[in-house]
């Protein structure tokens, strides 16, 4: 089929452009929105949302919002995936496996502010795990499986936004979740956010029905009540919903069916791309098409809130600190902040003499520094709400008596080894696993009956193989190297305690903890569960205490973090230098020595001397990352490290399971910014790296972060790189997405997604050679589908026009052309390498090299791009496909040999659609079907 070049110059903006991606890629997931009255500004936003069943593969999102000020935007709500009957992929309605089924959880936040900085998490809950830097592009996020949601019940779904306390021109903001199980009376708390900007309010929200795995070939359902927000301080309903329903005739149409319930108090939503599937549970007919549908709901002007409320408030005090204690039942609802003021009387007059507050909802020990004998405390709790507590006014107990450490007295003879730097441990694996329900309730339904699980108690850690035992630097759970499920660990040591006092520990861990102090339990939390904080006290005298933690992790993500807050000591990790043991038997000794230099570079020995044990291997430690390792007693390591003050270190491993840590040795790592080329932060700021510029045209990087190496350039050029180094290409425990490459931005100088339109072909450094997306890039990989020839380390881009092609050589002199992208860049653009690690899921510093980088203006001699088969799916038959907008009955296929074939029966018969064309005209890159005339396409090789 040929088009003449004037209508197509004419019409090309009219036509509905699609990329046929490549089948092996992400199923295209499928939303159905509905708005709600919310305006802009509101702090509160609460609604019940109910689900009449679980869907197949169904994001159900009940806030979708975005900041006031921009910025910052997110989603949040459950997901479910029950099977679906039949071959018409009916809902499974059966009350079993309903009833038994229990959802995931998602809240993904985008964005950051100027310097880059992403959304942090402030705290999980019981059962939420976070996870930074996620796909779709996302910055941060929590996610979890509730087995506390259930079918068929009510649930306030609860989202606030706040500054923090005290300060006139905050930089950050806070956003809170909770969730509230109505027919319980039980809040749960999801987790809290903190945002890189100073946020007040959320713009609005809206809901989403979403099939993520399967096209939205079922039915999906919620109902929804009682909805409010606040706004400067008022309450107002937000009980409309709005629903627009698109135009029928697309390739599929969404069928919404809805009902109001229970005297028109809940609205009740169905929604399939079947029309044979609706309604399910409702009646009636679809919506409308083409047009926006509002419906109201009846419910009180105002929302029926919960009351405040606090419980076993204590206060104790040793005449230089005070530490106060309280408790929230599950039934009050959610603390937001807390005010302790300590006073020198018992009435509380004047002003107090110390005072502490802070708004985070966690906390439920707080210490203050206060100079007074038997002071007393005043307690102030406020909720979500903004409801305040009556005042708690309690004279402060005097200290318990000191956990001292014991006098030695024994003779010289009998004396235990004198405390050396380090904890010992022991790591366990549990390699089978069992059957157990513990999320889901036992029923017929396959997610009851396939749920297993290595470890369920800590009770259980010591049935578990034991792999490896040692002297460790503290608390190291990076010990479990690439183990990610199923593995235990026992420290047993001394906690060096800096000065006599109260001391508060922190502890957030997934999954099973138990930590005891002075053989006292002073933080336990059994069973499987996320990493909500747990805070715990105690008055500790300085010296060395006994010290023993147990922690297990069995299918969750793993997470294990101790801080600890004291005298003079803002809360902070507990550093290695605190833990101690006494050592029994004699260990190998190892030495660290280190030079480092003005370029950047560093020189390193590590030298152990066995004493009478088998040395298996050394590994070489910058701060947290690996960056060497070595199967000999001895270990030499010369490279460039990240810039500034760090720490190196070293681990032996020994007699086949045992390790060693060395002491520390402090270092201080010079960074000189190149020269000839603009260095740009494209990801988060103030991340650990070092770009070291060994010639005019050659650069070596280590380290976390996006960076850019850039000149200037306008009209067309050609790009070109050697890569030298891709860290990850030999199994190195990198992040598996990193890479290196070369780079075009319309704005190189910006960060975070703000550089605008990009092309670039990069060495992914365990994905091969990819080129920036040819694709919509739904999940956020900025890498194509497309996957060009291994074992060409030469790089290029050309510029030609519009056209911007990537070149890939094994030789820098016979060149492959790997991909055409057209783009509308402007003239004048940014063109460099890039090197990125995002700063996440890696043992080990990402290393790259490139060299023989140039940049000319013009295209290079006898230029020409020739058609190419497409490279990478070679194994599979039909590689993409397009269904007509105006009848769906006409689809067209992309396939690896044969071009494109055409049916026009729904796909029960095929023909082929390539005229005249044959060979590698067949090549097809993507296709476009007019939006009114099917019988008019475009197609490009």
């Amino acid at each position: 089929m040929s088009i003449m070049g004037t209508y197509v110059k004419q019409h090309l903006s009219e036509m509905l452009i699609v990329l046929i991606a490549v089948i092996a890629g992400s199923t295209q997931c499928n939303a159905q929105w509905y708005g709600e009255n919310v305006e802009p500004g509101a702090d509160v936003i609460m609604m019940d949302i109910r689900w009449p069943w679980w869907a197949e593969s169904t994001y159900s999102a009940n806030f979708n919002i975005a900041t006031v000020p921009g910025g910052v935007s997110a989603y949040g709500g459950f997901a479910g995936s029950v099977e679906t009957i039949g071959s018409d992929h009916r809902p499974n309605l059966d009350p079993e496996v309903q009833g038994s089924f229990r959802p995931g959880s998602v809240w993904s936040f985008w964005g950051s502010n100027a310097e880059g900085e992403p959304v942090r998490v402030v705290t999980a809950s019981e059962h939420t795990f976070a996870y930074q830097y996620i796909g779709e592009g996302a910055s941060g996020a929590l996610f979890g499986t509730w087995p506390v949601i259930r079918q068929n019940r009510w649930y306030t779904m609860l989202k606030r936004i706040w500054s923090p306390a005290g300060q006139t021109n905050p930089k950050t903001a806070y956003v809170g979740r909770w969730v509230r199980d109505v027919e319980a009376d039980r809040w749960y708390l999801y987790g809290v956010m903190r945002l890189p900007i100073p946020a007040t309010g959320f713009t609005g929200n809206a809901g989403f029905l979403e099939d993520f795995g399967h096209s939205g070939r079922s039915a999906r359902s919620i109902h929804r009540r009682f909805g409010y927000y606040r706004k400067e301080g008022r309450w107002k309903t937000s009980n409309e919903v709005h629903i627009e329903v698109h135009p029928r005739g697309r390739a599929v149409d969404d069928h919404w069916i809805v009902n109001r319930l229970e005297d028109d108090t809940v609205l009740a939503m169905e929604v399939s791309q079947n029309r044979k599937l609706v309604p399910q549970l409702l009646m009636g007919e679809p919506l409308e098409y083409g047009r926006k549908h509002t419906f109201k709901t009846k419910q009180p002007d105002l929302p029926i809130l919960d009351s405040p409320e606090v419980t076993n408030v204590q206060a104790r005090s040793n005449g230089h600190q005070v530490w106060v204690s309280w408790q929230v039942p599950d039934s009050a609802s959610p603390q937001w902040s807390w005010k302790v003021e300590i006073f020198d009387n018992a009435a509380c007059e004047g002003d107090p003499i110390a005072v502490r507050e802070k708004r985070l909802p966690i906390t439920r020990n707080v210490i203050v520094e206060a100079e007074q004998e038997s002071p007393t405390v005043r307690f102030t709790m406020v909720d979500v709400f903004d409801q305040p507590t009556e005042p708690v006014i309690i004279r402060a107990d005097a200290a318990e008596p000191d956990r001292s450490v014991a006098e030695d007295e024994s003779t010289p003879e009998d004396r235990q080894p004198v405390p050396v730097p380090g904890m010992q441990y022991e790591f366990r694996v549990q390699d089978k696993e069992r059957h157990a329900n513990v999320i889901y309730p036992p029923s017929k339904a396959a997610h009851s009956r396939n749920e297993r699980h290595h470890w369920l108690s800590l009770d259980e850690i010591k049935t578990g193989r034991l792999v490896r035992q040692g002297v460790c630097r503290g608390l190291d759970i990076e010990l479990r190297g690439t183990r990610r499920e199923g593995y235990a660990f026992r420290f047993r040591g001394l906690l060096r305690v800096p000065r006599t006092g109260y001391y508060l520990f922190y502890m957030k861990g997934t999954d099973g903890y138990r930590i005891q102090i002075d053989e006292h339990d002073t933080l336990v939390w059994d069973g499987l569960h996320g990493p909500e904080e747990k805070s715990a006290g105690m008055h500790l005298t300085a010296g060395d205490h006994p010290i023993a933690v147990d922690y297990f992790v069995d299918k969750n993500k793993p997470f294990f973090l101790l801080e600890w807050e004291g005298p003079d000591l803002e809360r902070q990790v507990i550093p290695a230098s605190a833990f101690f043991h006494r050592q029994s038997g004699r260990q190998p000794d190892a030495e660290v020595k280190v030079a480092p230099s003005e370029s950047g570079r560093i020189d390193a020995e590590v030298v152990v001397a066995p004493n009478g044990h088998l040395i298996n291997r050394i590994e070489f430690y910058f701060d947290t990352m690996q960056i060497s390792s070595s199967k000999h007693h001895h270990l030499k390591y010369s490279g460039v490290l990240p810039g500034g003050k760090h720490r190196v270190w070293a681990r032996i491993y020994y007699d086949s399971d045992h390790t060693l840590d060395t002491e520390f040795s402090p270092i201080t790592v010079d960074s000189k910014s190149p020269t000839g080329w603009n260095l740009s932060i494209a990801g988060e700021q103030n991340l650990g790296f070092n770009i070291l510029q060994t010639a005019p045209d050659a650069f070596s990087f280590v380290g976390e972060g996006e960076y850019v190496l850039s000149r200037p350039v306008e009209g067309d050029f050609t790009l070109t790189c050697r890569v030298d180094h891709c860290g990850g290409m030999n199994g190195e425990p990198v992040n598996a997405s990193s890479w290196v490459g070369l780079t075009v931005r319309e704005h190189p100088e910006r960060n975070n997604y703000r550089w605008g339109q990009e092309f670039g072909v990069m060495q992914v450094a365990k994905n091969g050679l990819r080129t920036t997306p040819d694709h919509g890039d739904g999940a956020g990989t900025r890498q194509s589908y497309q996957r060009l020839p291994d074992g060409h380390s030469w790089l290029r881009i050309v510029r030609h026009g519009k056209s911007w092609s990537a070149w890939t050589s094994p030789d820098g002199q016979s060149w492959r052309l790997g991909s055409v992208h057209y783009k509308r860049i402007p003239s004048d653009a940014g063109a460099g390498v890039v090197f990125r690690a995002l700063p996440q899921d890696a043992r080990m510093y990402f290393r790259a090299s490139v060299s023989n980088v140039s940049l000319i203006r013009g295209v290079p001699e006898n230029f020409a791009i020739e058609s190419t088969a497409v490279t990478g799916i070679r194994s599979t038959e039909v590689t993409g496909v397009i269904v007509a907008r105006t009848d769906s009955n006409i689809v067209v296929v992309r396939t690896t040999a044969n071009g494109l074939l055409r049916s026009t029966d729904g796909g029960r018969t095929w023909n082929p659609s390539n005229g005249a064309l044959t060979d590698r005209a067949n090549s097809v890159r993507s296709v476009a079907i007019h939006p009114t005339d099917p019988q008019i396409m475009i197609r490009a090789t």
